[in-house]
């Protein structure tokens, strides 16, 4: 118990020299977002690349900071681990609803989230769908399709989630010819 606690404190420790560095101008405050994003998807083992998303989420970006950093926090969507994606998820489910939020960029990543096999992270992808389907009323009929991309899932409740995204914010007549009528959850 000593040694996680100490570990703990040695990580809140690296995060505040950087924050102490970025708030005094030694270091380039969006440069070290930037990289903590980036370094997500070099090769590190699962701790470091939770550590890069931790100290993300240590400098507290701001909305306008995350709205630039937009396509570095889409690329880490692809991280091999599940802890950094989920993070990004967090972050990327309470700026969806933001009028610069790259919708059309985050659909994209839809079929890589689908990809996991981790539970959490469909989850989360989910979460961010049905904020956008309740929020961009443009974007329903697409975000029903980048949804059903997860109907593969081995998991009978995102199967279920997914299914009733796509009932309530599906459009019966769409303009992509897509029917989703047909979509019944099942009964036990």
């Amino acid at each position: 118990l000593i040694g996680l606690v100490g570990s703990e404190m040695c990580i809140r420790d690296s995060y505040y020299t950087f924050q102490h560095f970025t708030e005094n101008g030694k270091l380039d405050r969006m440069r070290v977002l930037k990289e903590s994003l980036l370094a997500i998807n070099r090769n590190f083992n699962k701790n470091l690349c939770s550590w890069f998303a931790g100290m993300f989420t240590a400098l507290n970006p701001s909305v306008e900071e995350q709205l630039t950093l937009q396509p570095e926090m889409f690329a880490a969507l692809s991280s091999p681990h599940s802890r950094p994606t989920n993070i990004i998820l967090g972050l990327l489910k309470n700026l969806c609803s933001h009028p610069r939020f790259l919708t059309d960029d985050f659909l994209d990543q839809t079929a890589v989230l689908f990809a996991s096999d981790v539970k959490v992270v469909h989850q989360n992808t989910l979460g961010v769908l049905s904020k956008l389907a309740k929020e961009k009323k443009e974007y329903r009929d697409t975000i029903c399709c980048a949804a059903a991309q997860g109907l593969m899932s081995r998991d009978e409740s995102t199967q279920n989630k997914i299914v009733k995204l796509i009932q309530t914010f599906g459009e019966t007549e769409s303009s992509t010819s897509v029917s989703y009528t047909h979509l019944t959850l099942p009964t036990n």
